[in-house]
Order: structure tokens, then C-alpha cells, then sequence
């Protein structure tokens, strides 16, 4: 399963298309709806610009990642168990994380034994940049989490 039309819709929403380069709060050159693996500082300083279409592209490539990471982390009776909006606020949390995060975390070991009010939970944890608390990241973990409890998509 994929991430939905409603959890695509939701993610371009929280990550916001910039055409620029600029660094994040965290420092990273980013560019897009917040791609960060496809940009350089170098680009940053050259004030590098690209189209919507091209964003969308990078989007939509680095989402495929964030589900695979999703799929291969999970048993397939947990992964087929999950519902639609599970499986969207997972795949927006590891498109922000980053795979490398989600494999190694309680939450991921969490939702792989099932216990998804005591997975829900973890998500708060990952509201940190740089060490310090980031208004946007409790934003949107508080968001993630009715998503994936609820299937509330704001």
C-alpha cells in the first residue's frame, strides 16, 4: 500500500514548496517540498530555483524511499493490518526522519509488535533539532499522531 492522495495532500502541505535553496532550522541545505538529499550549500549560496514540477519529482522519489523504509521495517501481517491513515502518518514521519531513524526506533519496533497506543506515544519524541525542542516539530508530531490514531486529516 501507498501513502494516499489525502496523505500526499497533507505532506506537500506541511513541507511547503520553496523554490530556493535555503538551509533548514537544523542547517541542512533543502530545497522543494524538503528534500534535502538532491541540494548543497553550494546551491543555497547560488540561490539555485527549481519548478513546482521538479519539486513534486524529488516529492514524490524520496516518499517512494519513506515507504519502502515503512515496508521493509514492518512483518507483513503488521504492515497489511495497519490502516490507510496509519500508513500515511508513518510515511510523512519517515520522510521527515529519515529511514535510518525510523528503522532503529521504539516506534518502529512499537508498531511491528502491534502495540499502536504505545507507538502513538513515541511520536512526541522526535520533536528535536539540534538538541532543542522545535515549535514546527511539535506541530507537527502532534498532527502525525491524531493522523495515525484517528484518521484526522488537518
Amino acid at each position: 500500500m501507498r501513502i494516499s492522495t489525502k496523505g500526499m495532500a497533507l505532506l506537500k502541505r506541511l513541507e511547503d514548496f520553496c523554490p530556493q535553496a535555503y538551509f533548514d532550522v537544523g542547517g541542512k541545505p533543502t530545497i522543494g517540498y524538503g528534500n534535502t538529499s538532491d541540494v548543497t550549500a553550494a546551491d543555497v549560496l547560488s540561490k539555485r530555483t527549481i519548478t513546482e514540477a521538479h519539486g513534486v519529482a524529488l516529492l514524490e522519489r524520496d516518499i517512494g524511499r519513506a515507504e519502502d523504509a515503512l515496508k521493509n521495517r514492518l512483518s507483513p501481517s503488521i504492515f497489511a493490518a495497519l490502516t490507510t491513515y496509519q500508513i500515511d502518518a508513518l510515511t510523512i514521519l519517515i520522510y521527515n526522519i529519515g529511514a535510518a531513524n525510523w528503522h532503529q526506533s521504539t516506534l518502529a519496533r512499537l508498531v511491528n509488535e502491534y502495540k499502536l497506543e504505545d507507538a502513538a506515544k513515541e511520536f512526541p519524541r522526535w520533536i528535536y533539532v539540534m538538541h532543542k525542542p522545535c515549535d514546527g516539530l511539535v506541530k507537527r508530531r502532534e498532527m502525525e499522531q491524531r493522523l495515525f490514531l484517528k484518521g484526522l486529516y488537518e
